[in-house]
């Protein structure tokens, strides 16, 4: 197919072996005519193959060694195979010999492959595995398709000790690589989503920091007009005094109130100008920090240049030390290992129960609870409302509309609340 051009079921970044020969020894090529029997057959095509001199060679083999008596079979299977390897052909084998999986655990240049197969059901899975020997099942088989136990009973008695050792072990060695593939899996999946919620911090920070900058950067320009206008107001006043002929003392003394206002005014201007103060202390890691734009306090995990990497919950972030503003002393110096897991004092509830509260503090608990919700990696709950005249309910829902971490919501089925419940999964 490669050859020829074709699309071939692979990965694009496969590899794939282009070979000048390729023999096979597939099926039964018994004949009567020829006076061949079924091991004839094959022990004609594996001289065949042995004739070859070329390295580039793909030699494809179904059932090694079978058609003969077990022990001489396998045997001559292992002088082949070491035979083929020595010449360095890609040698493919199919087996139901546990003395040959054996042979390829023990031979350099040999290695042991199977197909996944569910021992539960009794069904393949279609899955390969590398350096893992497979096992028959002839005795689970048996039983799905109707052989009596106690026939199977008997025949597991015949089983020579060694064989049944070593079926025993390769069945349960298959049953943990299945259960390692089960967690692979589930690892990779927990790691997207904590990837995924640290890029979502990552940006919830730097729209913080830009907000931030922005309010007060509008609040200085709000106080400046407040300040502008108080001047013409003073200046105004002033003349309006003198122009009364009021008395000095009075015009002195107002003249000093004014002056004393203005300046709270400036001070309160000044002070929304100014960033909040950087720790300015030595910063190392293993202290527990306070950091701006963050409710949440963490643990500096290492520093590099002017940015730390700071544990907070479950996830790191990267932040600058321009953004610490403080150092939360520790007073115990016992050494632990900080994991984050929801316990009971930080676990957060499946059910958020907002019935009997008023519409701004609702939505600010729900608002609180999705935070939790993402510190303690969940992404579902369920809101309760209730239905009254749906004024909460509709609160709750525009706020939802508008938050950029929920991935999608409906209302409760029906048995589960319907209309008075809210079910949020969070992306």
């Amino acid at each position: 197919m490669v050859k020829a051009g074709m699309h071939i079921p692979a990965q694009s970044n496969s590899n794939i072996g282009v070979f000048s020969e390729i023999f096979t020894d597939i099926g039964d090529g018994q004949s009567i005519e020829n006076d061949l029997s079924t091991f004839s057959s094959h022990v004609t095509k594996i001289s065949r193959v042995l004739r070859s001199k070329n390295k580039d060679s793909l030699v494809l083999f179904d059932e090694i060694g079978a058609s003969t008596d077990p022990a001489e079979g396998s045997s001559l299977s292992m002088a082949v195979l070491t035979e083929l390897t020595k010449r360095k052909f890609i040698t493919l084998a199919t087996t139901h010999q546990g003395i040959l999986k054996s042979f390829a655990y023990k031979t350099e240049g040999v290695e042991n492959g199977s197909m996944e197969f569910d021992k539960k059901n009794i069904t393949p899975t279609y899955k390969f595995r590398s350096g893992i020997p497979g096992s028959s099942y002839a005795f689970e088989i048996s039983k799905r398709h109707g052989l009596p136990q106690y026939l199977i009973d008997n025949a597991k008695k015949f089983l020579s000790n060694e064989k049944e050792d070593l079926e025993g072990l390769i069945s349960e060695l298959d049953e943990k690589i299945t259960n390692y593939n089960n967690l692979l899996r589930q690892s990779k999946s927990v790691n997207q989503q904590l990837t995924e919620l640290k890029e979502l911090y990552n940006k919830k920070y730097e729209e913080i920091s830009k907000n931030e900058k922005k309010i007060l950067k509008e609040a200085a320009k709000k106080a400046q007009v407040i300040i502008d206008n108080s001047n013409k107001a003073i200046e105004n006043a002033v003349a309006e005094i003198k122009s009364s002929n009021a008395d000095k003392k009075v015009v002195k003394d107002i003249k000093s109130d004014i002056e004393t206002e203005k300046k709270k005014i400036e001070v309160l201007t000044r002070e929304s100008e100014v960033k909040k103060e950087t720790f300015k202390g030595e910063i190392k890691p293993g202290m527990e920090v306070k950091i701006s734009g963050f409710s949440t306090s963490g643990i500096v995990e290492s520093i590099s240049g002017k940015n730390a990497e700071v544990t907070i919950g479950s996830m790191k972030l990267k932040v600058k030390l321009s953004d610490i503003l403080d150092v939360i002393e520790r007073h115990d110096e016992v050494n632990v290992n900080i994991k984050f897991s929801p316990s009971e004092d930080n676990a957060v509830s499946l059910r958020l129960d907002l019935r009997g509260k008023r519409g701004e503090e609702a939505v600010m608990l729900v608002e609180k609870h999705i935070e939790n919700m993402m510190l303690n990696n969940m992404n579902y709950c369920e809101i309760v409302h209730g239905k009254g005249q749906g004024i909460l309910s509709k609160l709750i829902n525009d706020y939802l509309e508008k938050c950029p971490y929920i991935k999608r919501k409906k209302f409760g089925e029906y048995g589960e609340g319907d209309y008075g419940v809210t079910v949020i999964e969070l992306k």
